[in-house]
């Protein structure tokens, strides 16, 4: 199980150069969500096949104080729909 996120402390989220460069077309919100829910299951990423976290913890770590659930569903059923892509770079940052 992944560790309680605190709003009250700052996370850094160390991320493969790989996965820096996404070659989809998302929002800012789903940008958002995608480093959430990495963050989410990094420590299990490899072992667990399913992964899962509340939308109270979810919206309070993309800083979502929105009520328009219906927005954040909206997200997240349209990260579902989209194949994300990662560039492999190397050290120098040229694709392999």
């Amino acid at each position: 199980m992944a560790v309680p996120y605190r709003s009250d402390r700052r996370e850094i989220l160390k991320k493969n150069v790989a996965a820096i460069h996404i070659g989809a077309k998302l929002s800012l919100l789903q940008r958002k969500l995608v480093n959430a829910l990495l963050y989410n299951a990094y420590d299990q990423l490899l072992t667990a096949r399913e992964h899962h976290i509340s939308a109270s913890v979810l919206c309070e770590m993309i800083g979502f104080d929105s009520h328009n659930s219906a927005y954040l569903k909206a997200a997240i059923k349209g990260l579902m729909e989209t194949v994300i892509e990662f560039d492999v770079l190397d050290d120098d940052g040229q694709e392999l």
